[in-house]
């Protein structure tokens, strides 16, 4: 993994699906997504949004939003704003 990381402008150059879409142990995700101050917030709508939409909004970590939706709905929150799991 660590070879990866000190080559990914090269991977990502290059596009190497292979290693770019490596799957990473959920253990070495979270330790890498604990010390991250990221907030989410789950409205009552069922969305996930980086902010608070209303003071009714239940408060995540990412680590939370990790284990409990996934990695891929993650990525869609931090890419597109919000992710309805």
């Amino acid at each position: 993994m660590g070879a990866y990381f000190q080559q990914f402008t090269e991977l990502v150059d290059t596009q190497d699906r292979q290693k770019l879409d490596f799957e990473l142990p959920a253990d070495f995700v979270r330790k890498c997504l604990a010390p991250l101050r990221l907030r989410f917030y789950l409205g009552k709508d069922g969305h996930i949004r980086p902010r608070r939409k209303s003071l009714f909004d239940k408060k995540l970590t990412v680590v939370q939003v990790f284990d409990r939706f996934g990695g891929e709905v993650l990525e869609e929150i931090l890419e597109y704003g919000s992710r309805k799991p």
